[in-house]
């Protein structure tokens, strides 16, 4: 009997959670140098959890023409993540995230404001097309990761490929010492545009802002801050 009231206490506990009303989260979304609005960006709102075996729920929604931006979550707290944002950098890769608790509808009394990073690319030439001869799975012979002494280190995704080029890049801080880590798979020999083998810790690089890049003869794209390398050989 006792038991039986414990599995009813639990479905009722489940449903009720079911049941919870979601809240409206509400903002607008600007850039923290010019104060002008950021349109056409994607807000994730991330639960944070109180245990690492928690899964965190995550809810989206665009900005508009003026930056604004209304989620619909259930109440908790949350911290707030901004993709799609052109050169702004996303909070939540780079440290500076807004943490907002919601036990109802909540408006952000400020704006949530992005820092403008710059564009940085690593370039593999790849006139043999080597990657692709090696590739089981479409893309996957060479990673590029970046690090730094304040960077959260990440992996870059490919922005471009002909075939012949292919491009890692993504929007980074600007003027931040990092380390561009190029990792073959041990499929592909890459090396730079000198011939040398690459460093083991990585190619240094600070992005720079477009005013301070020279015009580049290389496509796509002309504002970004580059570090080229070279496909050469099978192993």
């Amino acid at each position: 009997m006792k038991r039986e009231i414990a599995i009813q206490a639990t479905l009722l506990g489940i449903i009720l959670c079911g049941w919870m009303p979601a809240q409206k989260m509400t903002g607008v979304l600007t850039a923290a140098d010019t104060g002008a609005p950021i349109a056409g960006a994607s807000i994730l709102a991330v639960q944070q959890t109180t245990s690492r075996t928690q899964r965190p729920l995550m809810y989206s929604g665009p900005t508009d023409s003026g930056g604004n931006f209304a989620i619909q979550v259930s109440p908790g707290s949350y911290k707030l993540c901004a993709h799609a944002t052109g050169l702004y950098l996303d909070p939540c890769q780079w440290g500076s995230a807004t943490a907002v608790t919601v036990a109802a509808s909540a408006t952000l009394n400020s704006p949530l404001k992005l820092t403008q990073g710059g564009k940085f690319v690593v370039r593999i030439h790849d006139p043999q097309q080597l990657l692709r001869q090696q590739e089981t799975t479409y893309r996957q012979t060479v990673s590029v990761s970046i690090t730094g002494a304040t960077a959260k280190p990440f992996f870059l995704p490919i922005v471009y490929d002909d075939g012949n080029i292919r491009d890692y890049g993504a929007t980074v801080p600007l003027n931040l010492p990092m380390n561009a880590l190029v990792f073959d798979g041990g499929h592909v020999t890459i090396v730079d545009p000198q011939g040398a083998a690459l460093a083991p810790g990585g190619a240094a690089f600070q992005a720079l802002p477009i005013a301070a890049l020279a015009v580049k003869p290389f496509f796509p794209p002309p504002d970004a801050t580059f570090i080229h390398v070279q496909a050469t050989a099978l192993r």
